[in-house]
């Protein structure tokens, strides 16, 4: 039987089929776009030559070929894209709209310059001993093409020069496998266009870097602190992650860790880490031999003022658990040491204002507090202290207003609001324990329950103040009760009200309940550092919350940080 490339072809196929069936087998809880884009574009553009190959008719062969232009559009623009992503070089989202607008131009240009002479002056279909083929004379627009390659190109080798000189910025083995398909593509397109080659070489290469690039992102899961701990543990986790593999080689850390132990921060990859240049290595890797000869016990260090908790565990390659390498989960345990030093502490200064008010404000207080005492009873001593926790930011942020004149607080409503603070979640007294606590993440009947809680908040903040506060005071502590989860927005609960239309002082509380909440331990996570809270804080200002609380919250965040350094 006599050879035809058809078998080549075909063979190339089902070997990238095969590549993107190992990809999907892998069961990876993050997937990157770009990886599986290429993967799918190799097959397609493999079965291109096969029925290119295959043709019988001129019309047939030239469909085959704008099939296979998919390798020369939008193929080369997803591996440059992909390149910038695994060195982590920021993509600019005006790149990929040009890239992809200009990958379709490019293409459609292909599609229909081939009948109208602007792409090919002519197309003519030969079958030769190994299968049919085309012989093109290029059109006045077909120079475009060399241009869009020549530029993607440049590019992807500008990306591995940068790779090369930056070290940190992923593993050897990955800029190894990137430079070789680089080179593998970029020769057999040479080769292609010099000897003009009947039956293309690039489908056999397709064929190899399908295999690299599936191998490249098992590699780049293994480097990749994020992915590792989110097949670990749930991403909304606010923990330090470290990774080592089983060679006790540096993986990577994740912001939080870094924050901790900022000279992870320039550690090379895949290379084991020198106690000369990081003495606090010998305790990671000490922490390995032992958790190797089969103790899984958790260990403290003391970091400034602060005192963190080491567990370490395996972390795995995907649900068939295999083992990778060591991973280390570092949370802030000084909050446990020092929380019943502040409980004592809060009701010693809460016992002195109570005291020091109007027979009035004591009859409240106490309705407040018996309020609050039962539902700290039936839940975890958390939901407590964000109750009094939150009433001293109240009192920060409205100060800071006063002070800076923002807003349009008076004397009046300042103390109104500082003052009904502490009742905001009095409705969480009918959630359920199971939903109040649960450590993961509710499920949507569960969060619709939850957001009934302010309504319910009101009807007690009510029920609690008629007859015995003042008309503008009882309004006031309904409102926080009842809107401090309506965003700016408009996408907050329970009335998705938005901008003004939410009162001042439920703006003010929505600040300091999440602020609380971010920088706070609670039952699903972990607290979050300073810096990072300010973070999230600003890039919801204007969206979650009112743009005129940005500036206030500039101003108050020292003296936020100073009283949780207090609390410690």
């Amino acid at each position: 039987m006599q050879f035809s490339f058809n078998y080549v072809y075909l063979a190339v196929f089902f070997v990238c089929v095969l590549a993107l069936l190992h990809m999907a087998l892998h069961n990876y809880k993050n997937v990157d776009i770009y990886y599986w884009t290429l993967l799918l574009f190799l097959p397609v553009a493999s079965i291109g030559y096969f029925a290119r190959n295959m043709a019988q008719t001129q019309e047939a062969a030239i469909i085959a070929n704008d099939l296979i232009y998919l390798d020369g559009t939008f193929l080369p623009a997803v591996f440059l894209l992909s390149t910038m992503h695994v060195f982590k070089v920021k993509i600019p989202s005006i790149l990929k709209v040009v890239l992809y607008l200009a990958s379709l131009l490019h293409l459609l240009l292909v599609w229909g310059g081939s009948y109208n002479g602007l792409y090919y002056k002519s197309v003519k279909l030969f079958k030769g001993p190994y299968g049919s083929y085309l012989i093109t004379e290029n059109g006045t627009l077909h120079f475009l093409h060399f241009i869009f390659v020549a530029f993607v190109a440049l590019g992807i080798v500008s990306i591995l020069i940068h790779a090369w000189r930056h070290p940190e910025k992923c593993p050897r083995r990955t800029f190894y496998i990137y430079l070789l398909i680089t080179i593998a593509l970029i020769v057999s397109y040479i080769v292609e266009l010099i000897f003009d080659i009947h039956y293309e070489i690039r489908p056999i290469v397709y064929a190899v870097c399908s295999w690299l690039i599936a191998l490249g992102y098992n590699q780049n899961f293994t480097h990749n602190i994020d992915d590792i701990v989110s097949t670990i543990r749930d991403t909304g986790s606010l923990k330090g992650y470290v990774a080592f593999d089983l060679h006790k080689k540096y993986l990577g850390a994740n912001q939080m860790a870094v924050s901790i132990l900022p000279d992870f921060k320039n550690q090379r990859l895949d290379k084991m880490i020198s106690a000369k240049f990081f003495p606090e290595i010998n305790f990671f890797y000490k922490m390995i031999e032992k958790f190797e000869d089969g103790s899984s016990d958790a260990d403290f260090t003391k970091v400034g003022d602060k005192i963190y908790k080491y567990q370490i565990s395996y972390f795995y390659e995907n649900k068939k658990l295999a083992t990778r390498g060591f991973l280390f989960e570092i949370s802030d345990d000084t909050e446990n040491r020092h929380y019943l030093e502040f409980v004592n502490n809060y009701n010693e200064t809460l016992s002195k204002a109570i005291k020091s008010q109007t027979a009035n404000i004591r009859a409240i207080q106490s309705k407040v507090v018996l309020g609050l005492s039962d539902m700290i009873e039936s839940r975890d001593q958390n939901t407590g202290s964000h109750v009094k926790r939150t009433s001293d930011i109240i009192q920060i942020l409205v100060e800071v207003m006063s002070e800076n004149g923002i807003g349009t607080l008076n004397r009046i409503l300042a103390d109104d609001i500082i003052r009904a603070a502490p009742m905001h979640d009095l409705g969480k007294i009918s959630i359920d324990n199971a939903i109040l606590c649960k450590p993961g993440k509710l499920t949507d009947e569960e969060y619709a329950i939850m957001k009934t809680h302010p309504v319910k908040s009101g009807e007690i903040v009510l029920a609690i103040l008629k007859g015995v506060e003042e008309s503008h005071f009882v309004q006031v502590a309904y409102n926080v009760a009842r809107y401090h989860h309506e965003r700016w927005d408009g996408n907050g609960y329970p009335e998705g009200l938005a901008g003004t239309e939410i009162p001042l002082e439920a703006r003010v509380m929505a600040v300091a309940d999440v602020y609380d909440a971010l920088v706070s331990k609670r039952c699903y996570k972990e607290p979050m550092s300073f810096k990072q809270a300010y973070t999230v804080m600003m890039a919801n200002m204007g969206t979650q919350f009112d743009p005129m609380m940005e500036p206030v919250f500039v101003l108050a965040c020292p003296r936020l940080e100073a009283y949780y350094k207090m609390l410690e």
